[in-house]
Formats: C-alpha cells, sequence, structure tokens
C-alpha cells in the first residue's frame, strides 16, 4: 500500500511539473522584455530621450539629445515583490558605455518600484527607502513600449 501511495504521488507530480507560469517573477520577467521609451528634460531643461532595453535580467539604457548618445550604461538588474503586493526592480550593476565613468563598471543596489500596464512601464523612483535617493522627491517615469 505504501509503495502504491509513493507512486501515485510521483505520477502526480509527473503530470503537474512546475512551469513559468507558476513563478510569478518570471512572469514579471518577462513583461518587461523588450524596448522603451520616453521624451524627458535635461537638468538645463533641454528635451532628451531616453530608451531602455531589456534583455533578460540585463538592461541597456541610452540617453539621447537629438540623435547624439549623450549616456550609456548597461545594467543588471533582479526583480523581486514586497509582500507581493509591490513589484520591485533593483540595480546590481552599472556599466558605463559613454558618458561620466565611462568604461567604469561598478556594483550597486539602487530599488524602485514599478508597474506595466498595456504598452507602459510606469516606474517611482525615490519612494522606497533607499539612502541613494534620501531627500529627494518621488519621480514617476511612464515609458512607452518601442513597437517594431
Amino acid at each position: 500500500m505504501g509503495r502504491t501511495m509513493v507512486g501515485a504521488f510521483i505520477v502526480l507530480l509527473l503530470a503537474y511539473p512546475a512551469s513559468a507560469d507558476d513563478d510569478p517573477l518570471k512572469e514579471d520577467l518577462a513583461a518587461i522584455q523588450g524596448k522603451w521609451a520616453v521624451k524627458l528634460t535635461d537638468q538645463d531643461g533641454e528635451p532628451v530621450r531616453a530608451v531602455k532595453e531589456i534583455k533578460g535580467n540585463r538592461e541597456t539604457y541610452t540617453l539621447f539629445k537629438g540623435e547624439e548618445i549623450v549616456l550609456k550604461r548597461e545594467v543588471d538588474i533582479k526583480l523581486s515583490r514586497a509582500d507581493n503586493k509591490v513589484r520591485i526592480c533593483t540595480v546590481t550593476r552599472v556599466t558605463s558605455v559613454k558618458g561620466p565613468e565611462e568604461g567604469r563598471t561598478f556594483d550597486v543596489d539602487q530599488s524602485y518600484a514599478y508597474k506595466t500596464v498595456g504598452d507602459f512601464f510606469i516606474e517611482v523612483d525615490s519612494i522606497l527607502i533607499d539612502k541613494n535617493f534620501e531627500g529627494l522627491p518621488p519621480q514617476l517615469v511612464a515609458w512607452r513600449r518601442v513597437k517594431k
């Protein structure tokens, strides 16, 4: 009888294997894949365009002034959830490809809350407890998915 129960249990495990659909973080990562863009202003009030492209756990962030690339960074990211209610993206490593600190790679621990809604990737910076953004006002950025 014991062997039959163990055998039945194994059959049930094989019949219902865990899938990516069972892991909300894999679903979250799948939802943010692709290219996103937003129009912003720089510290001098001049218009700039930012593009982020996410492939796996790596994001390439590029800032354009007109057609000129003024900043480009490759960033490693890690997703998590707080109490399964708030999605959090944590930047763990940054490589500066163009701009200040070009060629430098450094480890960081900077997080922001985010959500995807349709063709929008909405991030809110400076709202989580993070020493890197202490004293800064929250900033909401609504990135739009770039369609091919």
